[in-house]
């Protein structure tokens, strides 16, 4: 399976907390005990992935759509290294199929 057609999700055991200041996310890992400090995209992708599993071509084109004139969205590349990121951190893990 290619990097962009993997799905990822937050596990449902990691319940995590949110506080926001205008663009500007911390996340609190409940499992981990660690707090992390997230901009507006990826605030965006990990709140699409607690809400349900996606691929990273899924989460460039829902990021496309939620910003179309504001932000200019990353592409897949930057997706790819950001999931990896959360995965390493303990945040997102890959979905079963």
């Amino acid at each position: 399976m290619s990097d962009g057609a993997r799905r990822w999700a937050v596990p449902a055991a990691i319940p995590l907390q949110w506080r926001r200041w205008a663009d500007d996310f911390l996340v609190f890992n409940t499992a981990s005990g660690e707090t992390h400090y997230l901009d507006l995209i990826a605030a965006a992708v990990l709140r699409h992935l607690e809400s349900r599993p996606a691929s990273c071509d899924e989460i460039v084109s829902e990021l496309r759509r939620a910003f179309p004139d504001n932000l200019e969205p990353p592409g897949l590349g930057e997706i790819a290294a950001l999931l990896q990121r959360f995965d390493a951190l303990g945040l997102v893990a890959p979905a079963a199929p």
